[in-house]
C-alpha cells in the first residue's frame, strides 16, 4: 500500500526501516497518553476518580503549556540578542570603531551560550491581571548579567 500511495503521490524514498520507526514512536506516544490518561492508585489502595483523573490531565497539559511558553520565551531572547550582537558588529567592522573588540566578545558569549543558555523570564500574574516577569537565575552559568545587560539596552536604543 506504502509503495503505491508513494508512486501515485510522488513521496519522497523511505527505507522501511524508516516507516516503522514512525509508526513504533506513534504506538509509543499513544501508549504514553493512554497509560497517562489511567486512574493512578494511591497510597493507600484507592482509584483516582474520573475528576480527579480529569484534574491530573489538566494540570499536566498546564504544565506542558508553561513549559513551552518559557523555551518560547528563552529562544527569542537569544534571537534578539544574536541580531543585536552580529548587527553591531557588522557595523563596528564596517565603520573601524574602536569597540569592535567589546561586539565581537559580547557576540561569541552570545554564540557560545546559545538559546539554552539564555535565563528564563517566569512569569506570574498580578492583582491587576497584567504578566509580571520574573528573572530566573542559572547558578551553573557565568554571571554574564552585566554583558547581557549591555545587549539589551542596545537592542532597546
Amino acid at each position: 500500500l506504502y509503495m503505491t500511495m508513494q508512486q501515485r503521490s510522488n513521496w519522497t524514498v523511505r527505507s522501511p526501516q524508516s516507516i516503522r520507526n514512525d509508526i513504533t514512536n506513534k504506538f509509543d506516544q499513544c501508549r504514553k497518553c493512554w497509560r497517562r490518561a489511567r486512574p493512578h492508585i494511591s497510597s493507600n489502595g484507592t482509584h483516582e476518580t474520573m475528576q480527579q483523573v480529569g484534574d491530573r490531565l489538566v494540570d499536566y497539559t498546564n504544565e506542558r503549556l508553561r513549559m513551552a511558553r518559557v523555551l518560547s520565551r528563552r529562544t527569542t531572547k537569544f534571537e534578539t540578542r544574536q541580531k543585536v550582537t552580529s548587527a553591531l558588529l557588522s557595523d563596528r567592522k564596517a565603520t573601524g570603531k574602536e569597540d569592535l573588540p567589546v561586539w565581537a566578545y559580547l557576540n561569541s558569549i552570545v554564540e557560545t551560550l546559545g538559546k539554552d543558555g539564555m535565563s528564563s523570564d517566569e512569569s506570574e500574574t498580578e492583582d491587576c491581571e497584567l504578566p509580571v516577569f520574573r528573572l530566573k537565575t542559572m547558578p551553573w552559568r557565568a554571571n554574564f548579567g552585566q554583558e547581557m545587560q549591555i545587549i539589551d539596552e542596545q537592542r532597546l536604543a
